[in-house]
């Protein structure tokens, strides 16, 4: 039996065709879209010219992609996360979607965070995540890992609300 093994690249220009695709998909669309979608395939045309901050990932499961992550670094003096009391530095934002069907509702998500904050975040100190309230499932899942909610907001690129959830990773 195959134990299961989570790696992650940062996502290259070959690779846009399939996040293209990805994000089309109805369970993906579902919560990135309008303003949202567009701000993250911006960003992503942009990275590949090395002009934003945001870091594009694909995470692979046993070699296979599955699933695609975004991270950016906060400005723990910005207005949007001044409910928090980070215990670091260093502060996050993640993204993540589960993109390929075949590994949505088998604890894919639990495992992928774990492993992609392990290997990638050692030296991060506060990871935040902003999912919509009605994403039950999400939600469960970052729980889980032990993302804890903050406050509830309604987020300009799309006005219904969602949870700022907060992870410390200075236990």
């Amino acid at each position: 039996m195959m134990k299961d093994r989570f790696t992650f690249a940062v996502a290259s220009l070959a690779d846009q065709p399939m996040i293209e695709r990805w994000v089309k998909r109805p369970h993906v669309s579902e919560w990135l879209h309008g303003e949202g979608l567009q701000n993250t395939l911006d960003s992503l045309t942009q990275s590949f010219e090395g002009a934003t901050d945001r870091q594009h990932w694909i995470a692979f499961h046993n070699g296979t992609p599955f699933g695609y992550l975004l991270t950016s670094e906060v400005d723990q003096s910005d207005e949007w996360v001044s409910s928090i009391e980070f215990s670091g530095k260093k502060g996050i934002s993640l993204d993540i979607f589960i993109c390929e069907t075949d590994y949505l509702g088998q604890g894919f998500g639990t495992k992928m965070i774990v492993e992609f904050i392990n290997t990638h975040l050692a030296d991060v100190s506060d990871v935040l995540i902003d999912p919509e309230v009605k994403n039950r499932r999400a939600v469960h899942v970052y729980q889980k890992v032990g993302f804890k909610i903050v406050e509830t907001f309604i987020a300009p690129w799309h006005p219904v609300p969602h949870y700022l959830m907060h992870l410390c990773m200075n236990k």
